[in-house]
């Protein structure tokens, strides 16, 4: 897939007020490289956050992985 048709389908799913860690863009937009699909983004003027969050592992560890997310104008 083209990395603008990522972009565009990132770009919508956070607009939808939803966020996105990694491991849901491989899941559910077949994004292998989220971060650099934000870095994108983000040049092109769209306002991402990003926060740490804890997530279980399979092994049931936990690991810190970032979720990205839009803001909403207050």
């Amino acid at each position: 897939m083209r990395t603008d048709t990522h972009n565009a389908k990132v770009l919508v799913h956070l607009q939808s007020g939803r966020s996105i860690t990694q491991q849901e863009a491989f899941r559910k937009l077949g994004c292998f490289r989220l971060s650099a699909r934000i870095c994108e983004l983000r040049k092109a003027g769209h306002s991402i956050q990003k926060q740490m969050i804890e997530v279980e592992t399979s092994d049931g560890t936990s690991a810190r992985v970032a979720e990205y997310f839009i803001q909403e104008a207050t």
